[in-house]
């Protein structure tokens, strides 16, 4: 009969064994979840962003045209009829209602202020940017509505700030610095 602190040590050694592997294989599986937890982080960090970045180019191509169209507005109005003609006067009024927005009931000059308002929310930058653009808009609209000859020099400025702005916000959506 064999010693039987051979076959102790024999068992020993086989319940220290299978222990080992337990723990290995216990350490595996907890590596190898905690690698799948990462990557899904990771991947829903990704879809996030492409969500925001996609909320984001809706949100700057509704501005961009909101204020492409008062830009539009802005061309458009004769500062010669203004002066001399007080039939077109009125249609004058409402345009110039529609612009400065003295009522709620005006609602495309209120949406460019919901959209700025937006704006602010996702990009502190961009959203100082756009208040400067929307402030010098103002100032030229205000010009028009004064008779001012200023306005119409104003006008290519802005254009040309209009754009700026849209280039901008392109690099921004983009990931590049926008300064």
């Amino acid at each position: 009969m064999p010693n039987p602190w051979v076959l102790l040590a024999g068992a020993a050694a086989t319940v220290l064994a299978a222990i080992f592997t337990l723990i290995g294989v216990h350490y595996g599986q907890w590596l190898q979840t905690q690698r799948e937890r990462e990557n899904r982080a990771e991947l829903w960090k990704r879809e996030d962003r492409h969500r925001f970045t996609m909320h984001k180019s809706e949100l700057y191509s509704n501005l961009i045209g909101s204020l492409d169209r008062w830009l539009k507005d802005l061309k458009a109005v004769n500062v010669d009829q203004l002066s001399n003609n007080s039939g077109q006067r009125n249609s004058i009024d409402q345009w110039l209602n529609w612009i400065n927005a003295p009522h709620d009931e005006i609602e495309p000059r209120r949406n460019i202020d919901i959209l700025v308002g937006r704006v602010r929310l996702v990009s502190q930058q961009m959203w100082q940017r756009v208040d400067d653009q929307v402030d010098l808009m103002d100032v030229a609209t205000f010009e028009l509505a004064s008779g001012g000859d200023e306005a119409d020099s104003d006008l290519p400025a802005i254009e040309r700030s209009l754009q700026a702005l849209a280039d901008s916000m392109r690099a921004e959506l983009n990931g590049e610095d926008s300064n």
